[in-house]
């Protein structure tokens, strides 16, 4: 398999460069099986290229020109399953449905049982790319911190709960 449609077949299971460029400024953990490296401004490379990072477990990826390019299951992980706001526990919800012969996902945070009382809501054609803007707007919004090796939770109560990224 050449290097050209090796990429091809990470691209499709991995974040795009921009949206990793967004998560890295927004000081989510660096640390993921496959990472962008841009080398666009050192080499005769036209766009980042696409890597996998052989010891997940080894290191954090470090460097300016380094972002971690997060798949499908590793945001997952990164999502937590409820948030709170005003009192109440909203729970995540995905949904996949069809919208003029084409499928969308549906992500969202909802009081259990009350699915039209939601709030962070995400709509896109790629589920990768709902839980990536999912994450982007809980940490934007307050609701996600992220730290160094972690992501904490806001709590109501003194307790916070981390989601780590090992492995």
């Amino acid at each position: 398999m050449n290097n050209t449609s090796n990429n091809n077949t990470l691209a499709s299971i991995c974040i795009p460069f921009t949206v990793a460029q967004i998560l890295k400024k927004l000081g989510v953990p660096q640390k993921c099986l496959f990472y962008y490296e841009d080398n666009t401004s050192w080499s005769d490379a036209k766009e980042p290229t696409l890597r996998m990072w052989y010891d997940k477990n080894s290191q954090m990826l470090v460097g300016n020109s380094v972002y971690a390019a997060f798949t499908l299951q590793e945001l997952g992980e990164l999502l937590p399953a409820f948030i709170m706001r005003n009192g109440n526990k909203y729970h995540l919800y995905t949904h996949k449905y069809s919208y003029d012969e084409n499928i969308q996902y549906f992500i969202y945070y909802a009081i259990e049982n009350e699915t039209n009382n939601s709030c962070a809501v995400e709509d896109h054609y790629s589920e990768l790319l709902a839980r990536a803007s999912m994450l982007i707007w809980l940490i934007e919004n307050g609701y996600v911190k992220c730290g160094e090796s972690y992501i904490t939770t806001r709590s109501t109560t003194s307790s916070t709960t981390h989601v780590t990224t090992d492995g």
